[in-house]
């Protein structure tokens, strides 16, 4: 998202839902974006319900590129994704 570009490098807080995803917790927000709250592995009780969340926002990626070979592909996330680093967050 372009505003999400605009902010890397910055402390930010962010308000969204609480989701978890394969390679952790996300906030996602109501505009099409999602960005991983670092070393949060799942909300727990907070899934699925509005969080505010404040941390350094950095662009990074959060797995290694999926492969494919003959035809197979492996697991993986293409890219980079955003990430709260050092993020404190609350239920709003």
């Amino acid at each position: 998202m372009v505003f999400l570009d605009e902010l890397v490098g910055l402390t930010v807080t962010l308000r969204g839902t609480a989701a978890n995803a394969h390679r952790g917790a996300v906030l996602l927000g109501d505009a099409d974006w999602a960005v991983y709250v670092e070393g949060l592995a799942d909300w727990g009780a907070a899934t699925g319900l509005p969080v505010e969340a404040t941390g350094l926002l950095v662009e990074t990626p959060v797995a290694p590129d999926p492969v494919v070979r003959d035809g197979a592909v492996s697991h993986g996330a293409p890219g980079t994704q955003y990430v709260l680093r050092t993020a404190t967050w609350h239920l709003i």
